[in-house]
């Protein structure tokens, strides 16, 4: 997977949060206030805080602004809230609006994960994979990847499946390949139809 997709769904993840929470197959739009140029604040009736304070991060034109706000999801993380959670724990990584932190974006991840939270259980699997706060170990990557593929993840999927192709993080499985990345092709990840075809032809 290239680190441009890898970056795309990593933002398209934190903007479902702005709008209803992580969808079941985790696609999205990309967020200007973390990812990009500030934007206009928008509320709309519906929103709670957490969205109110992610809407005031993607609409932040100085850094008092965006620290203010930041400061605000962190409160709703600290109540529980798993959308923030979730969030924050990406403010940490990227360092906007806080000091960037891996190892705490983890401690925030895994609450969000305790609470079912796909978009959580994916970045922790992308952690583990990566090294990023806790030690690189691609058995743990796979576990992470595949809780949140079991929750409709569509791009956990993908990498469950190639895992189980390559060899990653467990024994080479044809069959666990074909099962995750019949589900990521069906929700309509390209690269999942290829590697399927490399899964039945061996």
């Amino acid at each position: 997977m290239s680190g441009t997709r890898h970056l795309a769904v990593t933002a398209g993840l934190v903007t479902a949060l702005v709008v209803a929470g992580c969808t079941g197959n985790g696609e999205a739009f990309a967020p200007a206030g973390l990812f990009g140029p500030p934007v206009a604040t928008t509320y709309d009736a519906t929103m709670d805080e957490t969205a109110r304070a992610l809407a005031d991060i993607d609409a932040a034109h100085d850094e008092a602004s965006l620290k203010a706000a930041t400061m605000r999801l962190h409160e709703r993380a600290k109540d529980g809230d798993a959308r923030a959670q979730f969030a924050y724990a990406l403010a940490l990584r990227s360092g906007r609006g806080v000091e960037r932190d891996d190892g705490q974006a983890v401690e925030w991840l895994l609450q969000a994960a305790a609470q079912n939270d796909p978009g959580a259980q994916y970045q922790l699997g992308i952690a583990h994979r990566e090294g990023r706060g806790v030690p690189q170990d691609e058995r743990a990557a796979l576990d992470w990847f595949e809780r949140a593929a079991a929750l409709g993840h569509a791009e956990a999927q993908y990498i469950a499946g190639a895992a189980y192709l390559k060899g990653q993080g467990a024994k080479p499985d044809n069959a666990w390949a074909v099962r995750w990345l019949g589900k990521a092709a069906y929700q309509g990840v390209p690269e999942a139809q290829y590697l399927m075809a490399l899964a039945n032809a061996s």
